[in-house]
């Protein structure tokens, strides 16, 4: 190889041992893209913060549930934060002239508590008398153990009576239900 050809093949084949050439702004740019992944980060974190103390400090009472009532501890007699269920449940299908899994049966096949009261030849009015004194009888059964005050007892039959008759029966078709 001539002395060109040499000069010739170092020029066009770049050097392996130089350093690269830095690009201009680089670090700024890191910077601002850290930024941007934090600021996300946040947004994401918060938002999701926010939506999940709206779903359960506003939670709404989608799904009927027996309401929870007024108790007053007393030491050693059973009183929890719900009524006396076996009782209300008893009273209940007696005054359909029914066992209690009966009802349970009916409504597992699909059936609500107006279909059962209209089936047993119910109006829609006896059925809500019925479910207004099954709640009466639960709360005096608690009031006679000590679980209740009778300013107690008196809220919590004036707060089932306030309630719609579909109200109540939704309640009764889920109490049955469980």
């Amino acid at each position: 190889m001539t002395g060109k050809e040499i000069q010739e093949q170092q020029t066009s084949q770049p050097h392996v041992l130089s350093k690269p050439e830095r690009r201009s702004g680089g670090f700024a740019k890191r910077r601002f893209s850290l930024v941007l992944l934090l600021a996300g980060i946040v947004l994401l974190f918060g938002g999701g913060g926010v939506l999940l103390w709206q779903i359960v400090g506003h939670q709404g009472n989608s799904i009927s549930t027996p309401p929870v009532v007024k108790v007053k501890s007393t030491g050693s007699n059973a009183c929890s934060s719900r009524l006396p269920w076996n009782i209300i449940q008893q009273e209940f299908a007696s005054e359909l002239h029914l066992s209690i899994d009966q009802v349970k049966e009916k409504i597992r096949a699909g059936k609500t508590i107006q279909e059962i009261a209209t089936e047993q030849g119910f109006t829609q009015t006896q059925l809500h008398t019925f479910e207004l004194h099954a709640y009466q009888v639960g709360n005096e059964q608690w009031k006679s153990q000590g679980c209740l005050t009778q300013q107690d007892f008196a809220s919590n039959q004036q707060r089932y009576s306030s309630e719609t008759q579909q109200m109540l029966n939704d309640d009764f078709t889920s109490l049955f239900a469980q």
